[in-house]
């Protein structure tokens, strides 16, 4: 029973291609050869992937400094306007059905909780208020 012939190794082409390489020189050109083909996609992953990412922890951290005292009536106050007037009603919805008669009327939560989420922050686990901590 016949399988065919096997696809010879990268090694067995090389040494098939270049039969004068000595074996010291073919070690290292191959070497070098798999070095390259697992840095270069590697590099260019990294390249395009960290930058973004690294913005936006900053981000983040950023938004986490400045929103973590929610307990604050001023500070809540006016987090519920930056929300009321700057999102798009669309994502107020999703939270609250007047965010204008919300705000009108002191409930705070709603729009509070939609300029956290749009922030990017989210409330730390341990249940408590006024710390926060970026998503992941």
């Amino acid at each position: 029973m016949s399988h065919g012939s096997a696809c010879p190794s990268p090694t067995a082409r090389f040494l098939k291609l270049y039969p004068d390489v000595p074996a010291k020189r073919r070690s290292t050109i191959l070497r070098d050869l798999g070095l390259l083909v697992f840095a270069l996609p590697t590099v260019l992953v990294l390249v395009f992937t960290v930058p973004p990412r690294v913005r936006q922890i900053r981000q983040l951290t950023a938004a986490a400094a400045a929103l973590i005292d929610t307990h604050d009536p001023e500070r809540r106050e006016l987090l519920a306007m930056r929300a009321a007037f700057g999102l798009s009603y669309l994502t107020l919805l999703r939270y609250t059905r007047d965010p204008l008669g919300d705000l009108a009327a002191g409930r705070f939560d709603p729009p509070v909780a939609a300029a956290l989420d749009d922030a990017g922050v989210r409330p730390s686990p341990n249940g408590a208020g006024d710390t926060f901590m970026p998503p992941g």
